[in-house]
């Protein structure tokens, strides 16, 4: 009897390769939700000639309330603060009396300046009574129109921030 020869025509077995893309593809999915680009703003300022906040920027007014009384800022985002792009305030507190109707009249006066301003920031300490921070969000919105003529509006989105320590 005569032996055959092996055949060389045997099927390619692909079922460990199936079961390796199945477990790559698996893997694929999982990581894909854990993945978050994320995108820096990157904004290039422009040089100015003025050294006064921009009446046409929105700028961005910060109040903090502590101890101490009352610290506002209002910075204009597209100049430095070496260019003037940048107020500071402060209004100490006497006792326990706050300069109330001191913030409001700078707040006013910003306003003024930079009409396009809507939003003021008020970061209180947590040795701030919540009563002291109403009446501070209340000067906020509001401000007496020079001459005794009635309230104007003046930052009416008040958004209240606290100190990460």
């Amino acid at each position: 009897m005569k032996r055959r020869p092996a055949s060389t025509d045997q099927p390619l077995n692909v079922t460990p390769l199936i079961d390796i893309l199945s477990n790559i593809v698996f893997f694929l999915m999982l990581s894909i939700s854990f993945v978050h680009l994320r995108m820096v703003s990157a904004s290039i300022t422009q040089a100015s000639d003025s050294n006064d906040l921009d009446t046409e920027t929105a700028l961005t007014v910060t109040v903090m309330m502590g101890d101490y009384g009352y610290r506002a800022n209002a910075r204009d985002p597209q100049k430095k603060p070496t260019e003037g792009g940048e107020e500071k305030k402060d209004f100490p507190k006497v006792g326990d009396k706050w300069d109330n109707d001191g913030l409001a009249a700078w707040l006013r006066g910003i306003k003024l300046r930079a009409p396009k301003s809507d939003s003021v920031i008020i970061t209180p300490e947590p040795s701030v009574p919540l009563s002291r921070v109403v009446d501070a969000m209340d000067h906020c919105r509001e401000a007496p129109v020079q001459g005794g003529g009635g309230m104007m509006p003046t930052f009416p989105k008040v958004v209240l921030s606290s100190l990460v320590k």
